[in-house]
């Protein structure tokens, strides 16, 4: 959880390094009425977020029939941890131009 919110908390700043990017922030903070402490409050409520409460939104939008996980990467590292979420299907892909011979798994639920 704290990687997550680590995460999403390190990538915001970069978002507004010009003053283009900064114009956009404030035209679009306006456009939908959200004030310009939006970003602040933003930043706050990801900074106390629980893990409850992604569980419950996850629950909400994600789907819960049909959901399928792909990942892309070495077969050998990534095996034992997909297996315990259940059974994957894995498919060597041989364009070695666009996957440099990484492994798709797909897991479905």
């Amino acid at each position: 959880m704290q990687s997550a919110r680590n995460y999403i908390l390190g990538q915001f700043p970069p978002t507004l390094e010009t003053n283009a990017s900064k114009a956009m922030t404030y035209v679009r903070l306006a456009f939908y009425g959200l004030g310009f402490d939006y970003y602040d409050r933003y930043l706050a409520r990801i900074d106390k977020i629980t893990r409850e409460e992604v569980n419950q939104v996850a629950a909400r939008l994600l789907p819960v029939e049909h959901f399928v996980l792909v990942v892309v990467g070495r077969a050998e590292e990534v095996r034992e941890a997909l297996h315990k979420l259940g059974p994957i299907q894995e498919k060597k892909d041989y364009r070695p131009w666009l996957l440099r011979g990484k492994v798709l798994c797909r897991l479905k639920f």
